[in-house]
């Protein structure tokens, strides 16, 4: 029931945006001030004293659910700050509890859990859990006020869902209870699709908990199939069964959440499950706006005392918001139309008592009633009472009038309500002047149409004919009004189907007929096995061989034995030097592959003693240096600046070019990425980038699409070359093409791509070309100085002697021996590279500017580069790339020409530079078999997929055991053939036991979906920093 006043005119308006003002023929219209029908009698419901629960509803309690069913609304994704905002507007609104997502559904629900917890709210705390003591355990360590524990009953839930019988579910329900009652928690036991179980079952597991000091038994309708009849029944038979409190949950499959809820009340229900908006499983629960506007006819006074309800609102917006939804128009309460009364008589008995149409006062919940008065429905009351507003005093003949002439212009179109203010100030003013002025702008035409029909509404009017009323006019002008839309809906639509049709021509142009079919046909294999992946009984396998592969590589990586001291706080005194030191001799020696004995692929490109040296001292000139500060630190300024010029000379760069340092080669790539991003987008207003890179470019071009928004379009790289196929770009360049990316060298094969082909295409279609040398580095640079075949070289060079060229990633901490975290970007001009720059001018700290991802940067590191730049010289790198192009054309000639190797093995493609790639040649043995076997022998080569083959990248230390590498890998080789032998004698296709390299790619990596190895490689991240 709703009593008290009533609100002041034009107050804070219902409806989704807050305000009706925007919507025509809306406002706020003042009535008098009657009460609504006495809180002291529900004139619907049952008088006191019944000796039934029938409205004795007065005592209920409400158990929010929105962090928790909520969260399991299609639309809802709630990070942890999103969850805080709504457990506090709950908390403030006054809800007895609020429930949380299971903190065993994930590691963040789980911290999301215990964050809430700490809030210190005034609603006690549950979280929803399995009816599991692993649930059990860890949901009491989370500091939540009760566990809210639920197991399926219903044939159909233990059939295909748990698969227990009512005995198990009867003894697994007391052990969790008499275990989280010991915890001092409280504890509710619900069954779950509970107007499908069978009744005899329920109500023996009800006594069951009962009898063990349960706080709550819970009811759930799961598929929203009961109604307000069974769920009286059922909750009024239940009531006679046990002693504790009785929830409930309803699901609004049927549209009977709220009703049911407020029968489950009548019938001896205590807790009522809601949610915000409803919002949950499907089409969700028992909408909380929606229990309020039911609860406040049942006891208005209970109601108000107990809960702000005009916090309600705040609410319904803050979790609309959140989970991108509009609130419906006749949503409870707060809906647009909740208040909005528009037919004549309906206005008129608002006018004069709002209880003859409303049975909820829109006051109480902090909103307002609009009488809708701009229609061909509306009454002479209701202009009377807007006229009144507006001071304009006239006779009750004079406002009947003017009515009529609103209703003559709004069966002619729709009016807004400055039209009919217009038209009553407009009546008003030609009353008081003797004027007949136009009531509205209208052309003379209009005008005497509009008075023709004034006059026949009038006469139809006084003759009780108002049925007789015809249409007028201004219908040339609605009849455009309404063929602009339809231009403007045609135009969008035309537009619309004009974009995806040449998006679809260039996808087409690009891949071909059969290429865009097999790319679908991939989608959809990928699509159904990451289904099978899913199927449960899979799934466990699955889980259970990544757990066991993760424990695996955790043992390996993960120093262990009681030698080994694990600092995870600060020590509560500093160390001193010698003990500093001696640690950190301890960590040095731990044991690792021999990269001081050549034994790793790259890695460690130089460790010359003399240079380790240098660089030390480096870095000791210059810990604390920061080159964001160049006046504090003008030396690492000069050093920078210097390492980029010296990069810059060694690619030919024309006289303006420029450049940046980075920390890596990933870096260098991200930028150059953003920067032709950017370039596109501020010169050819480019909004929907496109890149296009060789199949085996860097996965740092990768990760820049992922970051940057940009589409991806990979190019094969045939055999027998491996380099890209240029006809393939150049079918998939397009007016959104951004970048062009060729290697030199790539890193699988070391291969280096057709960049002069590639050049040509960048000029023609004016879009950058990007070179990444991360890998050649200064090998690559100086290959024709050493007197070694430089790529291109009779075409105009790799490097920016190549008119298409406009960018070059360097990585100076590989074949430039600097210290790791060094690489160099360099542009053909400075306007290009001021593409990847980040300014913000208006910052209140002052104006920020910096070049690249990094704002503070360690100058030590740029020391270190300098300096060694600077010890080696071009003398000292000549003599490198000697030594370790030699060491490379060694190992490639043994596996070409070697009667062993040649017979098995074989060179990917024609490397020129430093990376050799191998794979099996006859299938007799399998590569990654052999790269096993090598790193049993103590060696750290990199394995490659599409196709398996394994590579080495030649450093200074590997030159000089290369050797040795020829010697192992024949080995090997004859160890894999003896055991191929003795699987055929008997008669076993397949090894048992396979090695680390042949289980990630040859096993998991053979499935079309990838995630089982992104799985593997996501728990090899968490590995590493796993103290």
């Amino acid at each position: 029931m709703c009593t008290g006043a009533d609100p002041e005119p034009n107050g804070q308006a219902n409806g989704a945006t807050g305000t009706n003002g925007g919507h025509a023929g809306f406002v706020g219209i003042e009535t008098r001030q009657n009460p609504h029908p006495s809180a002291s009698r529900n004139p619907y419901g049952h008088d006191a004293g019944v000796t039934d629960f029938l409205s004795n509803v007065s005592r209920f309690k409400i158990i929010e659910s929105t962090l928790r069913e909520g969260e399991q609304f299609a639309n809802a994704f709630f990070d942890t700050a999103k969850k805080i905002e709504i457990a506090k507007a709950l908390d403030d609104f006054g809800v007895d509890y609020i429930e949380l997502t299971s903190p065993c559904a994930s590691e963040q629900s789980r911290a999301d859990c215990e964050a809430i917890c700490k809030l210190g709210l005034k609603a006690k705390i549950l979280t929803h859990i399995r009816c599991h003591m692993d649930d059990a355990r860890i949901a009491v360590e989370t500091g939540v006020d009760g566990v809210d524990v639920v197991i399926g009953t219903s044939s159909y839930l233990r059939e295909h869902s748990h698969g227990k019988d009512m005995t198990y579910i009867k003894n697994a329900a007391i052990e969790v209870i008499e275990f989280v009652k010991s915890k001092g928690i409280e504890i509710r036991f619900s069954s779950e699709d509970s107007f499908r179980s069978d009744l005899v079952d329920l109500l023996s597991i009800y006594s069951a908990v009962d009898k063990v000091g349960v706080n709550r038994v819970g009811i759930a309708d799961t598929v929203g199939c009961a109604s307000p009849r069974q769920v009286y029944e059922l909750v009024r038979v239940l009531r006679g069964v046990v002693g504790c409190d009785i929830e409930t949950h309803f699901h609004n499959d049927t549209g009977c959440a709220i009703a049911n809820a407020f029968c489950a009340l009548e019938a001896g229900a205590t807790h009522i499950d809601t949610s915000v908006l409803g919002i949950g499983e499907r089409n969700g629960i028992t909408p909380l706006g929606g229990l309020m506007a039911r609860m406040m006819v049942a006891d208005r006074d209970y109601v108000k005392s107990k809960y702000k309800l005009e916090k309600l609102k705040e609410i319904e917006d803050l979790v609309a918001e959140a989970v991108e939804v509009n609130i419906p128009f006749n949503n409870y309460i707060t809906g647009f139309c909740a208040f909005t009364h528009k037919a004549g008589i309906h206005a008129k008995a608002i006018l004069n008592n709002p209880s003859t149409y409303e049975i909820i006062n829109p006051a109480d919940f902090g909103m307002t009633r609009y009488v809708h008065f701009a229609s061909r429905l509306t009454g002479w009351n209701a202009i009377k009472s807007r006229a009144q507003q507006l001071k304009l005093e006239m006779t009750d003949a004079q406002y009947k009038e003017c009515t009529a002439k609103i209703k003559a212009m709004a069966d002619i179109r729709p009016i807004a309500v400055d039209d009919a203010d217009s038209i009553i100030r407009a009546y008003h003013r030609n009353l008081k002047s003797g004027e007949n002025k136009p009531l509205l702008d209208l052309t003379a035409e209009e005008q005497a149409a509009f008075a023709a029909k004034e006059k026949e509404l009038l006469q139809a009017q006084a003759a009780g004919l108002a049925n007789k009323l015809v249409g007028y006019g201004r219908a040339s002008s609605a009849h455009l009004s309404a063929s602009n839309l339809d231009l403007i809906r045609n135009i969008v639509f035309i537009l619309f189907i004009l974009r995806y049709t040449r998006k679809t021509f260039y996808s087409i142009r690009g891949y071909g007929i059969f290429g865009s079919i097999r790319n679908v046909y991939i989608s959809l294999r990928l699509f159904c096995y990451s289904i099978f992946l899913r199927v449960p009984g899979v799934r466990g396998q699955v889980d259970k061989q990544v757990s066991t592969a993760i424990t695996k590589l955790e043992s390996k990586l993960v120093n262990s034995g009681p030698d080994v001291t694990r600092y995870l706080t600060l020590p509560k005194e500093g160390w001193s030097p010698e003990q500093v030191r001696a640690e950190l001799d301890k960590l040095a020696g731990l044991e690792h592959t021999r990269w001081e004995d050549g034994r790793v692929s790259g890695a460690v490109y130089h460790g010359g003693e003399d240079l380790l040296k240098l660089q030390a001292e480096a870095f000791g000139q210059f810990g604390v240096a920061n080159p964001i500060h160049p006046d504090v630190f003008p030396g690492v300024r000069k050093m920078e600046a210097e390492v980029v010029a010296m990069v810059l000379a060694l690619f030919n760069a024309p006289s303006d070019g420029a450049g940046v340092t980075t920390s890596g080669g990933t870096e260098s790539i991200l930028m150059a990425c953003l920067a032709a991003r950017q370039k596109a987008f501020l010169e050819r207003g480019v909004t929907e980038p496109e890149m296009i890179i060789p199949d085996t470019a860097h996965a740092a071009f990768i990760k820049a699409c992922n970051y940057f928004k940009i589409k991806l379009h990979r190019v094969p790289c045939p055999e027998p070359e491996f380099k890209v196929d240029v006809h393939a770009v150049r079918r998939l360049i397009n007016p959104n093409t951004v970048l062009l990316v060729g290697s030199a060298p790539n890193f699988p094969h070391g291969i280096v791509d057709d960049i002069p082909a590639l050049s040509h295409l960048a000029t023609k279609y004016k879009i950058p070309l990007h070179v990444d040398c991360c890998l050649g580095s200064f090998v690559i640079a100086h290959l024709k100085k050493a007197g070694f075949p430089s790529p291109y070289e009779e075409e105009g060079g790799f490097d920016f002697r190549q008119p298409g060229v406009t960018s070059i990633s360097v990585d100076t901490h590989k074949y430039g021996f600097a210290p790791k975290g060094n690489s160099v970007l360099i542009y053909r001009n400075k306007s290009y590279r001021n593409n990847q720059y980040f300014i913000y001018p208006d910052w209140s700290g002052g104006v920020y500017a910096s070049p690249s991802v990094a704002g503070s940067r360690p100058g030590a590191l740029i020391a270190g580069c300098w300096a060694s730049l600077m010890s080696v010289g071009e003398t000292g790198y000549i003599n490198s790339c000697t030594d370790i192009i030699n060491a490379a054309q060694k190992f490639e000639t043994a596996v070409r020409t070697d009667a062993t190797i040649s017979l098995h093995m074989e060179v990917i493609g024609n490397p020129i530079v430093s990376v050799i790639a191998f794979r099996s040649k006859n299938g007799a043995i399998d590569t990654y078999d052999i790269a096993d076997d090598l790193s049993a022998k103590g060696w750290h080569l990199n394995a490659l997929q599409s196709p398996p083959a394994i590579h080495c990248a030649f450093t200074i230390p590997t030159a000089k055991a290369v050797d040795q590498l020829i010697a192992d890998l024949i080995e090997v080789i004859g160890k894999e053939l003896e055991k191929a032998e003795q699987r055929k004698r008997e008669g076993k296709s397949y090894i048992l036991n396979r090695g680390d390299t042949s289980a990630l790619y040859g096993v998991a990596g053979s499935i079309p979906d990838k995630s089982i190895v992104s799985r593997l490689a996501e728990g090899f991240l968490d590995t590493l920093y796993k103290a």
